[in-house]
């Protein structure tokens, strides 16, 4: 899913804020409609604030109009100076604000789409589910139908020919058949018996290739999907319909994916619970120093507000940021205190103490380590 604005990366391109009246600036109300896509970005030479009125939107940002990140848009936010940006619409419609002072239309390098989440794979029916048990002479010939089927041997041997091609079924194989496919199955042909089930379904399935004319051979995961299936087939309630849909649908989606690989590609040595948790409690943390820059932030007082110890905190940042959660805290600080030296209403002692520093001396040398030049060398440097 889209990362949302409150996002740390979105730092690199602006921040959230709330727009106020500013001299020289025009406001905009804009709608778009249908779930779309964009060739073009707006780039201008003072920052530009937008704001969401109603809908979702998705904010496209890039440095140089060809590499590009996108953001869910849900709160007000501002577009740092320079910075590409556009919008798409997400939910049909969106309306939003804009304030800006002057903007220029560049294009793409790219045409840049939304890609809904949505189904690629739908099972529209059950049509029949079956389970049967053949003797040494069972056959069926040249079976051909407008719906799937998906054929599971529970216990024996099943001969089966499809598109001239010739497979034997033994206990623990599936095979699906697609629409207008044409195929036979026989226990004669081995002359051995089988114990297989059969579920017949209209479906619209992406990548049908990938699941015709090969066999299957059932893992843990499929087994157990295959049995929790059976379980809700007996039908005493309408729940149970949609979970036998969307069994057989989890199904066909698993073995795609171990078809492309994909499953096995994109297996971590972290868990992926605990890899989310750390982006959250991570996002939650620098929203929190950020909003209280100005006030006392130690590496306790961050333990206690999120109840956590010393030790995940310390890790969490330096495997995310690669920087401990102290010096990030002081370059916050440093870069909050050029942007209060660069609006010329305070001085250098005024913000040193907005900020909570213990002495001007140690503002100093802070600011000075992260920008290369001390407060008031930065102040000097300052045009408006």
């Amino acid at each position: 899913m889209y990362m949302k604005t409150t996002n740390l990366k979105f730092s690199a391109y602006g921040h959230e804020e709330i727009y106020n009246k500013l001299d020289g600036y025009k406001e905009l109300i804009h709608e778009l409609f249908d779930d779309g896509e964009m060739e073009r970005f707006y780039v201008s030479t003072k920052p530009v604030y937008l704001e969401l009125i109603d809908g979702i939107g998705m904010v496209v940002v890039s440095k140089d109009f060809d590499h590009y990140e996108c953001f869910s848009f849900y709160r007000p936010l501002v577009i740092d100076a320079g910075i590409g940006f556009n919008l798409i619409c997400m939910s049909g419609h969106v309306k939003f604000k804009l304030a800006y002072r002057d903007v220029e239309s560049i294009a793409s390098v790219n045409i840049i789409k939304y890609s809904k989440i949505k189904h690629n794979t739908s099972i529209d029916e059950i049509l029949g589910y079956y389970y049967h048990i053949r003797n040494t002479e069972y056959e069926l010939h040249n079976v051909i139908h407008d719906f799937c089927e998906l054929y599971f041997v529970d216990y024996g041997t099943l001969s089966i020919d499809v598109d001239d091609q010739s497979f034997v079924l033994e206990t623990g194989n599936f095979m699906f058949f697609c629409p207008y496919q044409k195929f036979s199955i026989s226990t004669k042909k081995l002359k051995k018996t089988c114990s297989y089930m059969k579920i017949i379904f209209r479906a619209k399935i992406c990548d049908e290739k990938l699941l015709i004319n090969k066999m299957f051979t059932t893992e843990n995961e499929i087994r157990q999907l295959l049995n929790e299936y059976i379980k809700v087939s007996y039908r005493k309630h309408w729940s149970d319909d949609d979970l036998m849909l969307a069994y057989i649908q989890l199904i066909i989606t698993k073995v795609i994916r171990k078809q492309l690989q994909l499953d096995q590609s994109q297996i971590t040595t972290d868990n992926p619970m605990q890899v989310k948790y750390d982006e959250e409690l991570l996002n939650s943390i620098l929203i929190y120093i950020e909003k209280n820059l100005t006030h006392s932030i130690t590496l306790t007082s961050l333990c206690d507000e999120f109840n956590i110890s010393k030790g995940v905190i310390y890790k969490t940042f330096q495997k995310n940021l690669n920087i401990s959660p102290i010096k990030y805290i002081n370059n916050q600080r440093c870069i909050l205190s050029a942007k209060l030296i660069k609006s010329n209403e305070y001085t250098v002692t005024m913000v040193s103490q907005m900020l909570g520093y213990s002495s001007i001396h140690y503002f100093s040398r802070q600011f000075k380590e992260y920008y290369g030049i001390t407060p008031s060398e930065y102040a000097n440097t300052v045009y408006y």
